[in-house]
């Protein structure tokens, strides 16, 4: 019977990862969601057969710093990038766009609960600290977020956060969270 079981298990798993992307559902948890260490593939409370894995890619901002404030994240499956929208007044609601391009053979993941946790910051009031995906515009390849927010004053102000989101190619779907900050200034 070991045999048997020996045989038939390769073609199970292959047939579960082949339709995965198709069926996927959101994580059951927050540490569901969170980047593994190097050199690991999956959550460890997933079961062997999964198509949840996270990257073990490493990655830093390509651009924190530059003239336009933003952040940057330039990687192999994705590109991620905090923006300004619009000017920013003292005391009228702004907003910062978050954009996820999804790079081939990878795309959006359709299914999973897009968030972006804002940090706390000097000058800054929150519309909500959590902004979810009822926020996002979702396409094939690419994910966009308005960030609202009210600056308290003139002056440079930093708009920072978490962002978890969710890429997946027909064999898999990685579950990612890159920090996020924007120098924006107000006038």
């Amino acid at each position: 019977m070991s045999i048997v079981l020996r045989l038939v298990l390769p073609f199970a798993a292959a047939a579960v990862l082949s339709t995965a992307c198709k069926r996927e559902a959101p994580p059951a948890g927050e540490d569901a969601r969170a980047p593994t260490s190097q050199g690991a593939s999956a959550p460890a409370e997933a079961p062997p057969a999964t198509t949840v894995a996270t990257s073990a890619t490493p990655a830093a901002p390509a651009a924190a710093g530059s003239a336009a404030g933003s952040s940057r994240y330039d990687e192999a499956k994705f590109a991620l990038v905090a923006q300004p929208a619009g000017t920013y007044a003292p005391g009228k609601e702004g907003t910062i766009e978050i954009v996820l391009d999804a790079k081939p053979p990878f795309h959006a993941n359709q299914q999973y609960p897009y968030k972006f946790k804002a940090k706390e910051a000097p000058g800054l009031k929150f519309a909500q600290p959590v902004v979810g995906k009822d926020a996002a515009k979702l396409e094939p390849q690419r994910v966009t977020m308005r960030v609202p927010f009210t600056p308290d004053g003139a002056g440079q102000r930093t708009v920072s956060g978490q962002f978890a989101f969710s890429v997946c190619t027909e064999e898999t779907c990685l579950m990612e969270k890159r920090d996020l900050s924007l120098v924006v200034d107000v006038k």
